[in-house]
């Protein structure tokens, strides 16, 4: 926003306020707007994300088919359909990437970014239609995404894959909660697509800085 027009902020905070049909996001907060937010009636979307380390597996897990990964427009384009077609095709102009895989009768298409912090490239995950496979396919899904996008690392916000055991990841938190209003869609049921995240190829990044910053908030209470 230019800088003049910064102290009308409120004023539109205020108007997007009253639009009570609609779910509205605020998925890259500043920690003084999370606060003016916070006490308009915005909720906590996600507090934190899930870095998903290049490494490791879960013992004892059960065998399944890989099943058919592909990172081809064409070929994803092909095999989507109903909801699912309509983001892919929504999404082409933006510089966004797409995944899908397919395993018998089941299927998971994902739609993330490729940034980079601190020069160090990351593959960050909008989008995953069908989080139990993608939980089931882990190891498959992280190997695939990781080589074509010649990323270090996955990153998808916590709710993404809420409860769901991923091999060496980490949750840490963001400078502020992701934010929404909203009174018919629970945080799991909101993604990133249509965001400025996807459309801006905008990054959040969680740190481990701001793990130990609250640490010591529930330890002294500070602020």
């Amino acid at each position: 926003m230019r800088k003049e027009y910064r102290s009308r902020a409120i004023s539109l905070i205020l108007v997007v306020h009253g639009m009570k049909d609609y779910t509205i996001t605020d998925l890259t907060p500043a920690k003084h707007v999370y606060k003016i937010q916070n006490k308009l009636g915005f909720k906590d979307l996600d507090a934190g994300g899930r870095l998903l380390l290049p490494f490791g597996r879960r013992l004892f897990q059960p065998k399944h088919s890989p099943g058919y990964l592909t990172h081809d427009l064409a070929a994803i384009e092909k095999k989507l359909e109903g909801q699912n077609l309509k983001i892919f095709n929504d999404h082409k102009p933006y510089r966004c990437s797409h995944f899908l895989l397919t395993v018998k009768n089941r299927s998971c298409y994902i739609v993330y970014t490729k940034l980079k912090r601190k020069r160090i490239p990351y593959a960050y995950l909008h989008y995953i239609s069908d989080p139990d496979l993608f939980a089931l396919a882990y190891r498959d899904i992280r190997k695939s995404i990781l080589s074509h996008s010649k990323a270090y690392f996955l990153l998808a916000d916590s709710r993404l894959v809420k409860n769901r055991k991923l091999p060496v990841s980490i949750c840490l938190p963001y400078r502020a909660p992701k934010q929404y209003m909203s009174s018919t869609l629970k945080p799991e049921q909101i993604d990133n697509l249509y965001s400025e995240l996807v459309m801006l190829s905008l990054r959040t990044h969680p740190r481990l800085k701001y793990l130990i910053r609250d640490i010591r908030r529930k330890i002294f209470g500070s602020k």
